[in-house]
Parts: structure tokens; C-alpha cells; sequence
């Protein structure tokens, strides 16, 4: 398994899990936003009411960015900062199993897409060839 080709393989595989996981985290607070903005006034987020929906929104459309590597260093930063935000409002002082794991886990792999890039088979990757074949 020393075969460098595999390694185009690595940041799709990424892109897939973690971009399910923030869509799966993003829908219910788009479907609850009520609940959500609750929640967030609760924990001291700043403007819940806006903070909320689009938080919901970045979560849903910036998951699907990153399975199609699109604009994957865009959302790479912002889903980094969204979960630093969910760590210091929500997670902090809850230790790390059962606390902020799962947020530390999605930022920094998040992050590890904006040093690595897209990878090989991504949207961004086939557009920026086929625009230098023209």
C-alpha cells in the first residue's frame, strides 16, 4: 500500500465523512430553528436569531461544498471557525469524551483540507483542468 496514487484518495474520503457530518449537524437546525436559537441565547451566542440559521445554512451547503470539493478552502476556514465557536460557547469545561471531541475532530480535520487542498477528485480540481486545457 506504498503506492502513491492511493494518496489522491485520502482528502475525497475526508471530504465525504466530514462533509455528511456537518450536514447532519446543520439540518436539524435548520428544521428546528426555534430550538436552536433557544439554544444558542442559552450558551451566549451573540445575535441567536441570526447566528442560528446561519449557522444551520453554513453547516448544510458548506458539507456539500466539501463532498464535491468545491470552494473547499473557503469553507475549510469557515467550518473551522464555526467549530471553535460550538467548542468555546457550548463544549467548554465539559472535558473531552462526551464533550467537545467531536468539534475538535471536525475543525482540525476542517483545517487539515485547507493546508492539504481538494485532492485529485474534486470539482475545483477537474474545473482548474479543464480551464487549462483551453
Amino acid at each position: 500500500m506504498n503506492n502513491r496514487s492511493f494518496s489522491n484518495y485520502a482528502p475525497l474520503l475526508i471530504r465525504i465523512v466530514i462533509g455528511i457530518s456537518f450536514i447532519l449537524h446543520g439540518i436539524p437546525k435548520l428544521t428546528n430553528l426555534a430550538g436552536t436559537t433557544q439554544f444558542f441565547s442559552k450558551v451566549g451566542i451573540p445575535m441567536a436569531g441570526i447566528a442560528a440559521p446561519v449557522i444551520g445554512i453554513l453547516e448544510v451547503i458548506g458539507g456539500l461544498a466539501l463532498i464535491l470539493g468545491l470552494f473547499v478552502e473557503i469553507f475549510s476556514i469557515l467550518l473551522t471557525l464555526d467549530m471553535i465557536g460550538a467548542i468555546l460557547a457550548a463544549k467548554s469545561g465539559k472535558g473531552w469524551v462526551g464533550g467537545f471531541e467531536l468539534e475538535l475532530l471536525l475543525g482540525i480535520t476542517a483545517l487539515s483540507l485547507l493546508f492539504s487542498g481538494p485532492g485529485a477528485f474534486s470539482v475545483t480540481k477537474g474545473l482548474l483542468l479543464k480551464r487549462s486545457s483551453i
